[in-house]
């Protein structure tokens, strides 16, 4: 279990906004976790998001943001 600042959900949602779900390389559309440094990042190839400071497992995650988007 890990414990993480309540901004955790807010900074998943801009991650996940500039992530581009319909890019054809993965990694564009998803977002990367990393436990060594509690760093989470996103990028549309045009733009990043970087936040830190989260408390993740060891490793790097890649999260599909498609999962996250929010449907209407």
């Amino acid at each position: 279990m890990y414990c993480n600042p309540g901004r955790l959900g807010q900074a998943l949602q801009q991650a996940a906004s500039i992530a581009d779900p319909t890019s054809t390389r993965y990694s564009l559309g998803s977002l990367r976790l990393r436990g060594a440094d509690g760093q989470m990042a996103a990028t549309d190839g045009r733009q990043a998001f970087l936040a830190d400071g989260f408390n993740f497992p060891p490793g790097e995650i890649l999260i599909p943001a498609s999962v996250l988007a929010k449907h209407p």
